[in-house]
């Protein structure tokens, strides 16, 4: 991190929400890095990030995101959405 590499990872816990269509991740604490509070600017840029979906098939909008075992679940809604075939 900033430049120096931690011996092992950080956890983070984070709330991730919808808005529009982005995924928003936000960090709800920060975590202290060998025992020192960082300036909490310079870890948010780390933490804290937004990501478009876009491309869906007309008429699908997301719905929500949520936390699941091995990654997040995304959930998409829509009407009058034409299936192949």
């Amino acid at each position: 991190m900033f430049g120096a590499k931690l011996p092992e990872p950080v956890a983070v816990l984070s709330t991730v929400r919808v808005v529009d269509d982005q995924v928003e991740v936000e960090a709800d604490a920060l975590p202290a890095i060998g025992g020192v509070e960082l300036a909490e600017s310079r870890v948010r840029r780390i933490t804290d990030f937004q990501q478009t979906i876009d491309r869906l098939p007309g008429g699908i909008r997301l719905d929500k995101v949520e936390a699941a075992a091995d990654g997040v679940e995304i959930t998409v809604k829509g009407s009058d959405v034409r299936l192949a075939g």
